[in-house]
C-alpha cells in the first residue's frame, strides 16, 4: 500500500519532553484466558486450549474483513456471501486494530472503548482472537490495565500507543503461536509477545518510553520498532527514535547516533530478514531514511528537505522525492539492498508510488506534467500512462494485473483494471470502487450504490460476465477492507 509521509498529520498527534531510554527485555507474565464473543461486555474465565479453528469450507475460504464505521465493529463477508461479525459494536467511528493469522483462519482484534475524540482516558482495550468464521472467541489480555493517574499529555500518549491502528500493529509470529502487541497491562507501555492459545505473556521491552510501529522480520526472529517519551500536544514527539533487536535480545539503535531529534518517526519495516528501515522527520522539515542490516551499524540511506512518499514490499523499497517546484512531479528512487544508495528510476517521475510483488512492476501516481490524479504503469523501464485515480486503493494480482480505485477520501474515480503492459482491460466498474484484493483472476471490491450504501462485488477477469454482487449491501463506507484467504 502506498504511504505518504504526512508530517503535519503526525505532528498533530504529538510532542513533549523527556529523557530517551534504551529498551530492555523482560520476563514472562501470566494472563487470564477468557472465552466469549469479542465485546466490551464483562467476560467470564474458563480453561484455554490451543486455537482449533477448523479449515474453512469452499464458500468460506475467502473473507473480506472490514471496519464498520457507523457502529465501530469489525465485520466480514465470505466468498459465499455470508455475513460475519468478528467484533461487536463499540462506539461510532471507533477503529479497531486487527490482523489475520498466517493461515488466515483466525483474527486478532483489539476491542476498544476509547471514549470521545477529545477524551485522553482509555476505558478498555482488550486483545481477542476469534475464528474467521466467528468460532472459538477468546479474550487474551486487557492491555490498558488500571488507571495509572497520568496527566493529560501522558494519558493521551498512552492511549494513542495502545489503540491507534497506525501505531498498534498486532503482529502474528510466522508459526501463529504468538501475537506481538503494545500493552500497558503492567503499568508502562511496552512490547509483549502474547500466546495465541491464551497462555503466557512475554515482555519484550522494558523502558519508560512508549514502543510503537512494531514490525517483525519475515522469519519472525527479529523485531524493529519506534519509540518516544511523549507524543506531546502538536509540536513534535519527545525523543523519537527506532530500535532493532532479536525477539528476546537487547536492542540496537535503528536511527544512528547524530540524527537530528524532534518531529516524528515512521517504521516501514523489513526489506528482508536482515534489513530494517526507519524514517525520521527531524522537526526542521528534513526527512531521512535509516537502515540497519545484519550486524552492521545503522546508516543514513536518504535525506531530503522536500516532501517524500514511500512504499515497501519484500525485496524492494521506493522513495519519491518531491520536486523543488510543488507543481512538478517528483523523482522515484529504488533500493533493493544491494547498492550503497538509492537508485533513480528511469521514466519514474511521480508524486507517489505503489510497489508490486513483481519487482519490475510499479504504479506511479502523478503522471507526466505532475497531474495530481495521473496514473502510469512502470514495467521494466517502460512507462505507460493509463488514466486517473489514487494510489491508495490499488491491488495487484499474482499474474501482474492491477486494479485501481478510490482511496478513503474519495468516491469520484471509476475503477480500472490494467494489464502488465499498461493497457486498460476493464473500465466499466461501479463508481466509487474501493479495491479489496485478488483471489486468482477474481477481483473483490466495494462499489457505491445509493446514498452511503455499499455493495461487495466479485469480478472474474478471465470470464465475460460483469461484476457479481456478493452478500447483502452494507451501511456506511467500509474502512480498510482486506481479503483474508484461509489455508486448508
Amino acid at each position: 500500500m502506498q504511504r505518504v509521509l504526512a508530517i503535519v498529520l503526525l505532528l498533530a498527534i504529538i510532542a513533549g519532553c523527556g529523557a530517551q531510554s534504551t529498551p530492555t527485555s523482560g520476563g514472562p507474565t501470566a494472563t487470564a484466558q477468557i472465552t466469549e464473543r469479542p465485546t466490551l461486555a464483562p467476560a467470564t474465565t474458563s480453561a484455554a486450549g490451543p486455537p482449533t479453528n477448523p479449515p474453512a469450507s469452499t464458500g468460506d475460504s475467502a473473507t473480506v474483513v472490514y471496519q464498520q464505521p457507523g457502529d465501530g465493529s469489525l465485520r466480514g463477508i465470505t466468498a459465499a456471501g455470508i455475513a460475519r461479525e468478528l467484533a461487536e459494536p463499540t462506539r461510532p467511528f471507533q477503529t479497531l486494530p486487527w490482523s489475520a493469522s498466517p493461515d488466515g483462519r483466525t483474527v486478532a482484534v483489539l476491542v476498544v472503548d476509547g471514549g470521545g475524540p477529545k477524551d485522553a482516558g482509555l476505558a478498555k482495550a482488550d486483545l481477542w482472537t476469534a475464528g474467521i468464521d466467528e468460532s472459538n472467541p477468546r479474550k487474551l489480555l486487557a492491555l490498558a490495565g488500571p488507571d495509572p493517574g497520568l496527566d493529560a499529555i501522558a494519558a493521551s500518549t498512552r492511549k494513542s500507543a495502545l489503540i491507534n491502528p497506525q501505531f498498534q500493529q498486532l503482529l502474528w509470529t510466522p508459526d501463529g503461536r504468538e501475537i506481538i502487541v503494545t500493552s500497558a497491562h503492567e503499568g508502562q507501555v511496552d512490547l509483549y509477545a502474547v500466546a495465541s492459545d491464551g497462555g503466557a505473556v512475554r515482555r519484550l521491552t522494558n523502558t519508560p518510553a512508549v514502543e510503537i510501529y512494531a514490525a517483525l522480520s519475515p522469519d519472525g526472529r527479529r523485531l524493529a520498532y519506534a519509540s518516544a517519551t511523549s507524543f506531546g500536544t502538536g509540536a513534535g514527539w519527545a525523543d523519537p527514535t527506532a530500535w532493532v533487536q532479536e525477539l528476546d535480545g537487547p536492542p540496537q539503535p535503528l536511527i544512528g547516533a547524530g540524527a537530528e531529534v524532534g518531529g516524528a518517526v515512521e517504521l516501514p519495516g523489513w526489506l528482508n530478514n536482515e534489513t530494517a528501515l526507519a524514517i525520521l522527520h527531524d522537526g526542521r522539515g528534513t526527512t531521512s531514511v535509516w537502515v540497519h542490516a545484519g550486524d552492521a551499524d545503522s546508516r543514513q540511506l536518504y535525506a531530503s528537505p522536500n516532501p517524500t512518499a514511500w512504499d515497501l514490499v519484500p525485496g524492494q523499497f521506493a522513495v519519491v522525492r518531491g520536486a523543488d517546484d510543488p507543481t512538478a512531479p517528483g523523482e522515484t528512487l529504488i533500493w533493493r539492498g544491494d547498492t550503497e544508495a538509492l537508485v533513480p528510476l528511469e521514466n519514474g517521475a511521480a508524486n507517489a508510488v505503489t510497489l508490486s510483488p513483481d519487482l519490475d512492476l510499479l504504479l506511479l501516481c502523478g503522471g507526466t506534467g505532475g497531474a495530481a490524479g495521473g496514473l502510469a504503469l512502470w514495467n521494466a523501464g517502460q512507462r505507460a500512462e493509463f488514466g486517473d485515480g489514487q494510489c491508495g486503493s490499488a491491488v495487484w494480482s499474482s499474474s501482474g494485473k492491477l486494479a485501481v480505485g478510490n482511496d478513503e477520501n474519495s468516491t469520484l474515480s471509476t475503477g480500472l483494471i490494467v494489464g502488465p503492459d499498461g493497457g486498460v482491460a476493464e473500465s466499466n466498474l461501479p463508481p466509487g470502487a474501493i479495491m479489496v484484493g485478488w483471489l486468482g483472476d477474481e477481483l473483490y471490491f466495494f462499489g457505491l450504490n445509493v446514498g452511503n450504501i455499499w455493495q461487495l462485488y466479485r469480478l472474474d477477469t478471465a470470464g465475460s460476465a460483469g461484476p457479481q454482487a456478493v452478500g447483502q449491501p452494507v451501511a456506511d463506507r467500509p474502512v480498510a477492507p482486506q481479503l483474508v484467504v484461509a489455508q486448508p
